[in-house]
């Protein structure tokens, strides 16, 4: 019998081999599947956050370096989501501001790209407000020539590029004159070519004309109290 014990050690030794070595080859794809999951996750946790899913959260299924860093990552994402909330609450907040204000506001980029507008600014110019973002302050004048005093005024200031400055402008609006205080002021964000100009236009017509309206009242007292006298 020895050919064939021989034969069988030989063929069982061989099947032994050949499952250690698919084993070994299974545990060795098993525990580095396990390894890096938490890196997989960690990369698609980044990627979601790339795309502006703040909410991201990656599960910590051990004890080791990985999941602290898990822990870390989960950490920053949720500070990034509070951050992006109180950045936008405070974006609504400003615009609700800006709307109630009766003040005129405008906000241009160094080319003159309107960036924001109010109701009240578009409301005294007699333009529509969501046409006008994102197109060039300067060419208003050509939908409407009674505002190039305001846009000359505002063009030279451009060119003097001071970082304050007050102007009195008057232009002819659908029903009556109109006459404004404009103030201007450039704030600088990263570096000098990354500046926005604020614009702040006060409409002083009714005031004025109250004033002149007071006056000639004053004026038409004395004249009656003159004549009153002989």
């Amino acid at each position: 019998l020895r050919d064939k014990l021989r034969l069988s050690f030989t063929m069982t030794l061989t099947l032994v081999l050949l499952f250690s070595i698919a084993g070994s080859i299974w545990a060795a794809f098993f525990y580095a599947r396990k390894l890096t999951s938490p890196i997989l996750e960690l990369s698609k946790g980044t990627s979601a956050i790339a795309q502006g899913n703040y909410n991201t959260s990656i599960p910590v299924t051990s004890n080791d370096d990985l999941a602290s860093l898990v822990v870390s990552f989960n950490e920053m994402t949720r500070k990034i989501a509070l951050s992006t909330k109180e950045i936008e609450n405070q974006r609504n907040y400003l615009d609700a501001v800006m709307k109630q204000l009766s003040s005129g506001i405008i906000t241009l980029s160094d080319k003159a790209t309107v960036l924001t507008i109010n109701e009240s600014a578009a409301s005294l110019l007699e333009i529509n407000e969501p046409e006008l973002i994102g197109t060039s302050f300067f060419d208003l004048s050509k939908q409407n020539k009674s505002l190039e005093p305001l846009i000359e005024t505002i063009r030279s200031e451009f060119i003097r590029a001071r970082p304050f400055w007050e102007k009195n402008i008057n232009f002819f609006g659908s029903n009556l004159r109109k006459e404004i205080i404009c103030r201007g002021r450039v704030l600088t964000r990263d570096s000098p070519k990354n500046t926005v100009h604020i614009i702040v236009m006060e409409d002083m017509t009714a005031i004025l004309q109250g004033q002149r309206d007071t006056a000639w009242s004053e004026v038409a007292k004395r004249l009656a109290h003159e004549i009153k006298n002989p």
